[in-house]
């Protein structure tokens, strides 16, 4: 079940990859897409194209839902979405969940909940650091340097290690050079 949940998440990121508005200029190829989303569902850090300059806003925006996804866990997901509906959960389901976070035993699931719902409200506290920051940094409030804030928050939280890092530019002015002593 979770095998088939991973799949189908890297399957719904790779068909939205494809689309054309995730890129700059023409749209990603299939290998491109299907990596790409794979990448990022499994929180690697590792990426195929630089995300800041391959990836539209939209894109970024659908890889960073996929490292979102990732990282809370496909699992950890569905039982908050089982325990909204108000539904049991069986033994079962909370060990294979408890083992799926790293714990041993088994987790309530209000506890389970309450972890979740936390999650974004420390990514939150992250995010409006890094966005002080960056924006301080760049003299004024950018809405490019919140979005590079949102994104390396969460994607930093997930430990996928994927920040919007705008390309280094070099230093104005021709470099000095020193003339060759005799």
């Amino acid at each position: 079940m979770l095998l088939a949940g991973l799949a189908l998440l890297i399957l719904l990121g790779t068909a939205l990859l494809l689309v054309p508005a995730t890129r700059h200029g023409e749209s990603a190829g299939p290998l491109t897409a299907v990596f790409t989303a794979t990448l990022a569902v499994t929180v690697t850090g590792l990426v195929v194209h630089d995300t800041n300059d391959y990836w539209s806003p939209f894109g970024q925006t659908v890889i960073l839902g996929l490292i979102q996804l990732g990282g809370l866990g496909y699992m950890t997901c569905a039982t908050l979405i089982l325990g909204l509906m108000r539904r049991q959960v069986s033994l079962a389901q909370r060990t294979m969940t408890s083992e799926l976070i790293g714990r041993m035993g088994t987790t309530t699931v209000q506890v389970l909940v309450r972890r979740i719902v936390l999650t974004p409200a420390v990514q939150g506290v992250g995010i409006v650091v890094l966005a002080v920051l960056f924006t301080a940094h760049a003299g004024r409030l950018d809405p490019q340097e919140v979005r590079r804030a949102v994104f390396t928050g969460i994607s930093a939280f997930n430990n996928a290690g994927e920040p919007l890092i705008p390309p280094t530019r070099p230093a104005p002015g021709p470099p000095r050079l020193r003339a060759a002593s005799r």
